[in-house]
């Protein structure tokens, strides 16, 4: 079995961040179980705990950015948890106050690619929120509202833009159905990028789930790439199987790069039924999904009202290859922020994941974030 291990430094917060006085919105049904707690419960499986029997590890906050240390020796996975504050993603002269992050990727240890859902832009930040740089797209079109990002291999990506619509209006003004290649070189893109469409739409047609009224609303939340096994990955935030679990794709990758005519999608089998989040009393929503090299794909859960006033908790599911059940290894992640993206950068035998938080700061005066899960181990 794979025990999904966090060793150290696995704490969320909803707190204040560190370089802004604005608070997480918190709903009436979070203020009745006590407000913005910034508690996570980590689920640690271990070799002697096949089945349901897991390590539990409540993390308690300790100031208004980060939360203290939390040590557990019950059992053969130790956990043991340093600092671990939540940023505010910010430019030169301060918060980000238009900017709604949807997907990330790293481009090193230090530095993200993040997707803004707000602008035709992509943008470069490190691991403490800070942008670098402002990256322009090097031709125009409709705004393709991008969902997913993965890393194909150094310094190339997939962007995909989801096939939803709100309205579903044939007359809409986003690119909807798009999925871009992205190249970067140093701090810019190559004038090939995002110049053709590789979305399978005949692929998505055959679905029967391609978004063309009100009762077939297919919307495209996450992307990811496994390159060795020619595997790429579509994950659907609606709808959901009859039995209520996610809906995730799989495709070829080469059929893809390639633009073939006939591409078939095969059905992930999985077990993953987003619940509701009793936090905020609206169900979780799957918001991205990234394939850990070797080992599996990672779900992330997180929840919001219909209006996005107000944003619950987020969690983590792991399934490994080979595996049709997905089981929970991180619960409620940084309450009061609405996680929209995540990835993992291998380091070691470990890794480090990135989540980004989307806020919608220029309805709700809260800024968009970024947290740093390390020594992550499978």
């Amino acid at each position: 079995m794979i025990a999904f291990n966090f060793k150290k430094y696995l704490s969320i917060v909803g707190a204040l961040a560190l370089f802004t006085c604005a608070t997480p919105s918190v709903s009436p049904a979070q203020a009745e179980n006590g407000g913005d707690n910034n508690g996570v419960t980590i689920y640690q499986a271990t070799e002697s705990a096949p089945e349901q029997e897991t390590q539990k590890a409540e993390i308690t906050e300790a100031s208004s950015s980060t939360v203290g240390s939390s040590t557990s020796g019950t059992s053969d996975s130790e956990y043991t948890d340093e600092a671990a504050p939540i940023f505010d993603m910010r430019g030169d002269d301060g918060v980000l106050k238009d900017f709604r992050p949807s997907a990330l990727s790293f481009i090193s240890r230090n530095r993200i690619l993040v997707c803004d859902e707000n602008s035709q832009q992509m943008h470069i930040f490190d691991t403490e929120g800070r942008r670098f740089r402002r990256l322009g797209v090097p031709r125009t079109f409709p705004q393709p509202r991008y969902t997913g990002l993965c890393n194909l291999e150094d310094g190339k990506f997939f962007v995909v833009g989801s096939h939803y619509h709100v309205n579903n209006n044939v007359r809409y003004l986003w690119a909807r159905g798009v999925l871009h290649y992205y190249e970067l070189r140093g701090e810019r893109f190559t004038d090939n990028s995002a110049a053709n469409n590789y979305d399978p739409e005949m692929a998505w047609r055959n679905t029967g789930y391609f978004g063309e009224n009100a009762q077939q609303r297919l919307k495209v939340e996450g992307i990811a790439c496994n390159p060795i096994d020619d595997a790429l990955y579509f994950a659907l935030s609606q709808p959901m199987n009859k039995d209520e679990s996610v809906i995730i794709y799989k495709a070829s990758l080469n059929q893809i790069i390639e633009r073939k005519k006939k591409i078939n999608f095969e059905t992930l089998k999985t077990n993953l039924k987003p619940g509701l989040d009793s936090s905020l009393n609206e169900p979780f929503i799957l918001t991205d999904i990234y394939y850990v090299q070797d080992k599996g794909l990672l779900f992330l859960l997180s929840s919001k009202t219909p209006d996005e006033r107000f944003s619950g908790t987020s969690q983590i599911w792991y399934q490994p290859d080979g595996s049709e059940e997905a089981r929970l290894v991180a619960d409620n992640i940084a309450p009061g922020n609405f996680a929209s993206g995540l990835a993992a950068y291998k380091v070691g035998d470990n890794y480090n994941i990135g989540i980004v938080f989307d806020n919608n700061p220029a309805q709700n005066d809260t800024p968009s974030r970024f947290l740093l899960l390390e020594d992550v181990s499978f």
